[in-house]
């Protein structure tokens, strides 16, 4: 979820607040291995919805989730996202900011982390003879 909420552009708070809902359907074990992509995508997508994202976004939003999660169509992906809202009890709100902000943090971190490869990658390949000649001094 992670990614696709980075490529697409969409804010730290909005993924966040889709691994809250997808926690809740685990903890009500409706989560199994043949639904919980379709179901991770929708919670993504209702995240999304309630934090006033664009139809353009949204639309661009589910054409990342059906690309990253290999879904045939994009009717495959909003399929589950009524029957959550249903075991949701349509209760959205979060109430506890601790659990959003573990999740915000965790992901901070997260993202913080893949910039610094991101950086290291492209410095490695814009020198190659400095990393050529790093790893002799390292061996």
């Amino acid at each position: 979820m992670m990614e696709v909420g980075y490529e697409s552009c969409l804010d730290l708070i909005i993924v966040a607040q889709s691994f809250i809902y997808f926690e809740k359907l685990i903890l009500q074990g409706l989560i199994n291995k043949s639904n919980r992509k379709f179901l991770a995508a929708n919670c993504l997508i209702i995240a999304a919805k309630l934090n006033d994202v664009t139809k353009k976004e949204i639309n661009k939003l589910i054409d990342n989730i059906s690309n990253k999660f290999r879904f045939d169509n994009r009717k495959d992906v909003t399929l589950y996202e009524f029957p959550i809202l249903v075991a949701l009890e349509f209760n959205l709100i979060i109430k506890y900011e601790n659990d959003f902000y573990f999740h915000y943090e965790r992901l901070t971190n997260i993202l913080e982390r893949y910039r610094q490869n991101c950086i290291t990658n492209n410095l490695l390949q814009e020198y190659p003879k400095i990393s050529s000649f790093q790893r002799t001094i390292s061996d």
